[in-house]
């Protein structure tokens, strides 16, 4: 009976009050957590139920079903799988358009050097290769198969709701064969149809491919040098994911019209070996499609490779290399994550380097860094990855890498400036703390160079710390300026504090940068809940913004065990303490609680002389 009366109550309910918490149980999804040393398919999964609580919704009743299917299929993914079905030819027209411009297409915007080292006959053949029209094939019923699902009025969800989608690609694309380029023409091309077919049904705000590392490339619309891969199985599957947020107020916007010296494809792309990487993505590259404000890149691991004969000698199939050129002043990112195990110093230093180096032709602003495994992590222990590779080889390598990307004498000085802005990097953050001899090289360069850590693991230039100084200061010189708010009362505050606090405790296993994603919503719901929708109120809405970005920054799963322990700890050994002294004092208690009615009386007349007197 009393299960039937609840029932009533939430069915009574108007749906805008359902809405409001079914708000609460959005969580972020599984492809969020980026930050993995093993990447593979099961990336979209979740296998624990209560990460599903949209799902168990939807079996409550009709009325539930209805207001969570537009919430359940925010997130999508499209696996790039072959199947028997027969679809239209959904690329074919834009394959057409592209081919009948191939020579400016290949050269303009795909980037290809002139000096491709083969003739141009065996660069393109109109016929598409078995291996390009396979490809083509799988693009054209995937996508077939996503904008069928959106339009059918059965599960409740449409273009408008997707808010990010995961792709997710299995089997290299390419070998080093004769073929090898031909077969890599054809795919681009089609990839590059498929991106602009998708992006004219879809606007999510978050777009994340997960790939072989050939494959992934292609779907960047770069190449990929393969010729050592068999060296590095942990890159195997690679990840990058771009997405856009409102620029914070710390970050100034230093975007600018291209010049025609940004997109000069004419000057020399490096060619390490033939055919390897021929620079920077298409501009038709899903990276340039939309003006994404982050960029995050998981290359695996690379342990494996220490145990190859001359690892140094090796070159990694990653796709750093192509995605570091892939920055230009016109473009919003601002922030750039990367994450690998035991990265090659030379391998992430060059691209890191050319997109945050002081003067950069680029508008990063904050770099995030993980290279090395936690000390909890149990990838040192597992001999098949570990091989005859000398572990020290690996230590010195992630030092170096540190040691690149930190110390000021090696970042140069200012190339150009323009307009009096200077472009250089202003935030910094690592993941790999816990390593002592790691954090003591990073604190050491950094605080030489005038840096000063904000919150753990953070670290803000002297220019922006100057200039947020400066930014708070105009405001306080402001007399009128918060006599003239309406201002926000003690309990809207304590409302708002304790539903970010409430939302990270539910998100500790994120990285700050995915939990501000993630709490967008919740903090939009603030904004409209207090009406900061004027002018008026600019400044409450920046220090909510402010405050929600710290509460993002809170302490990590692993640190907040670690801080549980400690107090526990302490707090066993003042019990033991309290303990022992009310052992010894147990025999002056009759004599404590006679000086205590004692002293309680005196007090009572004290009082009581007081009130007479005031009267």
């Amino acid at each position: 009976m009393a299960l039937e009366m609840t029932r009533h109550g939430l069915e009574s309910l108007p749906d805008e009050l359902k809405s409001y918490i079914l708000s609460y149980l959005i969580n972020p999804p599984p492809s969020w957590s980026w930050q993995k040393n093993t990447l593979d398919t099961g990336l979209t999964r979740s296998s624990d139920l209560a990460d599903k609580p949209l799902k168990s919704m939807i079996l409550v009743s009709k009325t539930w079903y209805r207001l969570v299917s537009p919430l359940l299929f925010a997130h999508l993914q499209l696996r790039l799988e072959d199947t028997d079905q027969t679809t239209p030819p959904l690329l074919a027209p834009r394959i057409k358009s592209i081919s009948a411009n191939f020579r400016e297409w290949l050269f303009r915007d795909l980037g290809y050097p002139h000096d491709v080292r083969l003739p141009y006959r065996h660069v393109w053949q109109s016929a598409s290769t078995e291996k390009a029209a396979k490809w083509t094939a799988t693009l054209e019923q995937q996508l077939a198969s996503l904008f069928a699902f959106l339009e059918s009025p059965n599960n409740g969800s449409n273009s408008d709701n997707v808010q990010s989608l995961t792709i997710i690609a299995t089997d290299e694309l390419n070998d080093n064969g004769l073929d090898y380029i031909r077969d890599e023409v054809h795919c681009l091309i089609a990839t590059d149809a498929f991106w602009n077919l998708l992006f004219e049904k879809l606007d999510p705000a978050r777009v994340t491919v997960l790939a072989p590392p050939s494959k992934l490339a292609c779907l960047l619309g770069c190449s990929m040098n393969m010729m050592d891969a068999w060296a590095f199985p942990g890159m195997a599957m690679q990840l990058v994911s771009v997405w856009r947020e409102p620029r914070p107020v710390e970050v100034n916007d230093h975007r600018r019209s291209p010049s025609g010296s940004d997109y000069d494809m004419m000057h020399p792309v490096e060619l390490v070996l033939e055919p390897n990487e021929y620079g920077r993505p298409a501009f038709s590259s899903f990276i340039y499609i939309r003006p994404w404000t982050h960029l995050a890149v998981n290359e695996g691991s690379f342990l494996e490779a220490y145990s190859t004969y001359e690892y140094f000698h090796k070159n990694p199939p990653g796709i750093l290399a192509s995605v570091g050129r892939a920055f230009r002043l016109e473009m919003d990112m601002w922030s750039v994550s990367y994450k690998a195990v035991f990265p090659f110093g030379n391998h992430i230093g060059s691209p890191l380097d050319r997109i945050t180096y002081k003067g950069n032709s680029s508008n990063v602003r904050k770099l995030y860094v993980k290279i090395a495994p936690d000390p909890d992590d149990t990838i040192l222990d597992d001999p098949a990855q570990v091989g005859k590779a000398d572990i020290t080889d690996c230590w010195r390598e992630v030092e170096s890498a540190y040691r690149f990307l930190t110390d000021p004498a090696l970042r140069g000085e200012p190339d150009f400036t323009e307009s009096g802005a200077v472009r250089e990097l202003e935030m910094f953050g690592f993941g790999d703390s816990s390593i002592s001899s790691i954090r003591e090289t990073v604190a050491s360069s950094m605080e030489t160079a005038g840096w000063q850590e904000v919150t753990t693991n953070e670290w803000h230039s002297s220019r922006l710390l100057s200039r947020l100084s400066n930014y708070g200061n105009a405001r306080a010189d402001d007399k009128n300026f918060k006599q003239n708010e309406p201002g926000l009362t003690a309990s809207d505050v304590k409302d708002i504090k304790k539903s970010l606090k409430r939302f990270v405790v539910k998100n500790t296993t994120l990285d700050h940068n995915d939990r501000r994603i993630a709490a967008t919503p919740l903090i939009n719901h603030m904004l409209e809940k207090y009406d900061f929708d004027t002018t008026e109120t600019e400044w409450q809405r920046e220090s909510l913004q402010q405050f929600a970005r710290a509460a993002c920054n809170s302490e990590t799963r692993t640190n907040k065990k670690r801080r549980e322990r400690l107090l526990k700890q302490e707090a066993s050994a003042q019990k033991a303490k309290t303990a022992a002294e009310e052992e010894k004092e147990d025999g002056d208690d009759g004599d404590k609680e006679e000086r205590d009615v004692a002293e309680e009386q005196e007090g009572d007349v004290t009082e009581q002389a007081e009130v007479a007197e005031t009267t």
